[in-house]
């Protein structure tokens, strides 16, 4: 913002929705009865959206002296999806006021594991089960990450070493997939006991609500030993 004129310039910036706030009414953050206002009436008050998202400025009041200049940045936080078209008003004191316009799409990831559950049937106990997308005898249950949003997701697995009982690791562990894209995920795993096997395996997306995950079945069979003994 600059001042153009050669005397001082007071500014009020709120949401030109809000009808109530003006020069001779407005509470200033500094104010002591300051909570006991009415939202409305309150300078620096976040703007909030049809939607509910909220749209802060960091200077809401401001006087700028002749010919001066002074940034002011405008923060939006994101809480649900919406196509975003707000009005934001800057009040001149003694002038008209000025409007910008506050346009955005705001959208949630949205990515997918492509299978929630890998079944990989008969396994031995110390040996290790790879699952690659392309490759060896588990190759049908292989793992994508899917982004179908239009937004780039970050994410990472959660691998497990459990001492004696359990190992598995992911690769890539974690990473970031672009929009419209997939990540092919190579999976391993070793169990260290004889049971039936029903494991669930989890990855962290960011800014996704609930982490997402697949579970693993399988049938583990241990070390079987035979004593053999000859007579005499």
């Amino acid at each position: 913002m600059t001042n153009t004129s050669p005397i001082p310039a007071e500014f009020l910036i709120k949401s030109s929705r809000n009808q109530k706030l003006n020069f001779s009414n407005a509470v200033m953050p500094e104010d002591r009865d300051n909570s006991k206002s009415q939202a409305s009436l309150k300078v620096g008050h976040p703007m909030v959206t049809r939607l509910g998202n909220r749209i802060t400025v960091d200077k809401p009041h401001l006087i700028l002296q002749p010919h001066e200049s002074c940034a002011v940045d405008v923060t939006v936080e994101c809480i649900t999806e919406e196509t975003m078209h707000e009005e934001i008003e800057v009040m001149v004191q003694d002038s008209s006021s000025l409007f910008v316009q506050v346009h955005g799409e705001i959208q949630k990831p949205k990515v997918y594991v492509s299978r929630n559950t890998v079944e990989l049937g008969k396994i031995y106990a110390g040996v290790k089960e790879v699952i690659e997308y392309d490759s060896g005898k588990n190759k049908t249950q292989a793992l994508e990450l899917v982004n179908y949003g239009n937004l780039p997701v970050k994410f990472k697995w959660e691998e497990r070493n459990e001492k004696g009982k359990i190992v598995a690791a992911f690769e890539p562990s974690e990473g970031i997939i672009p929009p419209k894209s997939k990540a092919r995920i190579t999976f391993e795993m070793t169990v260290y006991y004889g049971e039936p096997i029903d494991e669930l395996f989890m990855c962290d997306v960011e800014d996704l609500e609930l982490p997402l995950g697949f579970e693993v079945k399988a049938d583990a069979f241990g070390l079987n030993v035979v004593y053999l003994t000859a007579e005499e």
